[in-house]
């Protein structure tokens, strides 16, 4: 998989950018099937990220490079667990014997002109 997406960003990014995204993935333990999408996502963070001296306090490109990267994944991995978390939580308000409810609007659910005759018999003159 490092291989292939070296490979795939060795033409639009320097090989020690790649490296340190790629072990920045690796690292923080993100699933092999994730680091194709996290690895798109950083190349554009990494090709927009223009580093200055003058405001880096010290930093060298890598060092600042690597906290830009560093952040960037982490915001990942929080809005994930945040998500799971919402999910867990849902599934314990809606018990397993709860049943979808059912929508008679629904936008997939067919109108018949008795549905409208039904609507308009409750407008007022003015909104019929």
């Amino acid at each position: 998989m490092q291989d292939e997406l070296r490979k795939q960003y060795e033409e639009v990014l320097d090989g020690w950018k790649i490296d340190l995204a790629l072990g920045r993935i690796r690292a923080l333990g993100f699933a092999a099937d994730d680091w194709p999408d996290l690895m798109q996502e950083l190349a554009i963070i990494m090709l927009k990220f223009r580093y200055r001296p003058g405001k880096s306090n010290g930093a060298t490109e890598e060092t600042a490079l690597f906290a830009v990267v560093t952040r960037r994944l982490l915001h990942l991995l929080r809005t994930r667990y945040r998500r799971e978390g919402l999910l867990e939580r849902c599934a314990q308000l809606c018990g397993p014997d709860d049943e979808p409810m059912e929508y008679p609007f629904h936008p997939t659910s067919t109108v018949t002109a008795e549905d409208i005759a039904a609507v308009r018999e409750r407008l007022n003159e003015f909104d019929n």
